[in-house]
């Protein structure tokens, strides 16, 4: 049987520094943008395609798609 590590939350001032620290990679820094302020798991991040990038007017949007389920999730305008 595993056991779980349980670690302290992560707050988010500490999700903002860590993106902050990402912002010379740009691929590092959308797929720890997406993982830590929208709650995409690492593999959600990585199976992202161009495609699910929409932009219709000031609203854009990513859209995360699984086996089993899709949604999607809005993106600050200032970040398109």
């Amino acid at each position: 049987m595993t056991t779980r590590v349980r670690r302290p939350p992560l707050t988010p001032t500490m999700a903002r520094e860590a993106v902050a620290a990402m912002a010379d990679d740009e691929l590092l820094y959308a797929a720890g943008s997406l993982m830590l302020l929208a709650g995409l798991r690492r593999g959600e991040a990585t199976a992202l395609l161009v495609r699910d990038w929409h932009h219709p007017g000031q609203d854009p949007k990513v859209t995360v798609r699984s086996r089993v389920q899709e949604h999607t999730i809005r993106v600050a305008p200032f970040a398109g």
